[in-house]
């Protein structure tokens, strides 16, 4: 996905979850969009039922490889999901991506 799709997903909140399926230590070293919610690609099946199925689920990791991954699984499984976005990709495009401090 482009920055001007993954924009226009994420100017509906209300519709959409941003499943980042990277390494915590990826995530701290390149961020990732301003709320997610963070599940490994290799656990994704196992945590199925925290992810709705009433929202566009848009999967994401650095160049949108292994997002692409993970929502053929989900795709799989019934859920709703966009094209896959790698945040790496966003950002050179010039979006914005929140950058996460470990405690």
């Amino acid at each position: 996905m482009n920055r001007a799709e993954i924009d226009s997903l994420l100017a509906k909140p209300e519709q959409v979850v941003v499943l980042d399926v990277r390494r915590p230590d990826e995530l701290i070293s390149k961020g990732s969009f301003p709320a997610f919610l963070s599940i490994q690609t290799t656990d994704v099946e196992k945590y199925l039922a925290y992810l709705p199925k009433d929202r566009i689920i848009v999967t994401v990791s650095n160049r949108a490889h292994r997002a692409g991954t993970g929502g053929d699984l989900l795709s799989g499984k019934g859920y709703q999901v966009a094209r896959a976005a790698g945040s790496l990709d966003y950002e050179d495009q010039g979006g914005k991506i929140a950058r996460i401090q470990p405690l």
